[in-house]
């Protein structure tokens, strides 16, 4: 509870605000629906990013995987012009 307090407050809760949250009956409810839900829309695990609601990237990705799945999102979603693809980095 303390760990996760510390990152709450880094993203702009109190840590009593986050304490409150962790011990919550009703927060807990609540997650376990969202992780029920996201199970059941056949997410298993993280990250998992989805795009425009209709485009779903799985695990840990390259930065030119994640970018080439906004700009099909893009497209998908009607967008006249959808943004170039970025010159390949030397790594």
């Amino acid at each position: 509870a303390s760990v996760l307090a510390d990152v709450a407050a880094e993203h702009g809760f109190t840590r009593d605000e986050a304490r409150e949250l962790i011990a919550s009956p009703t927060e807990l409810e609540l997650t376990k629906d969202e992780a029920m839900g996201a199970a059941q829309g056949g997410i298993r695990g993280v990250p998992f990013f989805i795009f425009d609601g209709r485009l779903a990237v799985s695990g840990a990705q390259s930065v030119v995987v994640l970018q080439a799945a906004m700009r099909q999102a893009l497209a998908q979603a009607g967008q006249s012009e959808a943004p170039p693809a970025p010159a390949p980095a030397n790594e």
